[in-house]
């Protein structure tokens, strides 16, 4: 055993007690053999060996030889004394210890791979979960109603939810639902601006089959609607606007229209 050996090794074998080898100790210059702190400090190096001590009030220190003898001494009021323990048994207890150490070791090993494995099945089972959530949520989108304005073929913007009826004083609205299953009935809203502020008209749309079915609601234009020019009419368009049918999408629901020259 090298003087390379660590530190807690060696307080701990000397925690353990020592039973008393027949052997007796090297002569030394303390009454009957015993050591104080600084003679068998200066005996250990003297054969070379690992000096320690339990802590800066040195009652207890010690010695560990090449050959793996220990000597033990410790200062009271009578005087110091000291104990020794030959190779064999250091050697015995510090593979007792190095052995129950390996084992612990190894045990806390295995239990971080284990622990490391769960973890993973863990993660595992929350991406699958959350694959699942996903394909649900498309199915049920899937047979699910989705209801709003349908604007007239190649016009994009506002214009394109303007269409009149041929004398120009109602506004036509398509209520359409491009979802998986049928949409039940519903409200739909068209607020027009007007001099006089906002005004709101609500209307029963009934049910509508799924997908494509479609209703044209007719929404009188009041004679004082106004917009962002002195010929237009700006008004808003929202279908389902009480919130009675649950949709695949509700995005989609509200959008903005003007009109030019509304009322011939």
């Amino acid at each position: 055993m090298k003087k390379a050996m660590g530190a807690s090794l060696v307080a701990f074998a000397v925690s353990l007690s020592l039973p008393h080898s027949a052997a007796a100790l090297p002569p030394g210059p303390g009454p009957g053999g015993g050591y104080n702190y600084d003679q068998l400090q200066g005996w250990c190096n003297e054969h070379e060996g690992f000096f320690f001590a339990d802590d800066e009030s040195r009652t207890t220190y010690g010695c560990m030889l090449d050959d793996g003898t220990l000597v033990v001494c410790s200062t009271t009021d009578a005087g110091p004394t000291c104990d020794v323990e030959h190779a064999h048994g250091v050697a015995g207890r510090l593979h007792s210890v190095l052995v129950g150490e390996g084992h612990l070791l190894k045990s806390q090993t295995a239990i971080t791979k284990e622990l490391t494995g769960v973890a993973n099945d863990v993660k595992s089972i929350l991406a699958t979960q959350g694959l699942l959530a996903a394909q649900v949520s498309g199915l049920q989108n899937a047979v699910r109603p989705d209801l709003l304005p349908l604007g007239l073929p190649a016009v994009v913007g506002p214009a394109a939810y303007c269409r009149k009826t041929p004398d120009g004083t109602a506004l036509q609205v398509v209520v359409y639902n491009q979802g998986g299953a049928p949409a039940g009935a519903s409200t739909t809203r068209v607020t027009f601006a007007t001099a006089s502020g906002p005004l709101t008209v609500d209307m029963a749309t009934p049910a509508l089959t799924g997908p494509g079915g479609s209703r044209t609601l007719q929404f009188e234009i009041p004679v004082n609607c106004t917009g962002s020019s002195a010929v237009s009419c700006d008004f808003a368009i929202g279908v389902d606007a009480l919130n009675q049918v649950v949709e695949s999408n509700k995005s989609n629901n509200t959008v903005a229209g003007t009109c030019v020259t509304i009322i011939p």
